[in-house]
């Protein structure tokens, strides 16, 4: 268990749910033995749930958002191009002695 990060052994003789009591939004990702994607539930409007099948698996579960590594791309292009520009105003009206 880490930030943005949940992995999860499991050893089971059926098909069982797995309740993590970690809040769900949009963004998580379950994959099961690093292959196969899974579902990811919520129960109760606010945990999450995803089923292990039978026998030993290790489930991991990532927070991945795309839309807020874009935006904090974003962010860095308008600070340069900002830095940019306020620099090239700066050099052009320089005038030496």
């Amino acid at each position: 268990f880490g930030p943005g990060k949940i992995e999860i052994s499991t050893e089971t003789e059926e098909s069982r749910p797995i309740v993590v009591a970690q809040m769900y939004y949009p963004g998580w990702e379950a994959t099961l033995d690093d292959s196969i994607p899974l579902e990811i539930s919520v129960m109760n409007k606010a945990m999450m749930t995803v089923y292990a099948p039978q026998g030993n698996h290790t489930i991991r579960m990532i927070y991945n958002r795309t839309d807020c590594k874009i935006a904090f791309i974003i962010e860095c292009l308008t600070v340069l191009l900002s830095l940019f520009f306020v620099g090239y105003k700066q050099i052009k009206t320089f005038s030496y002695l």
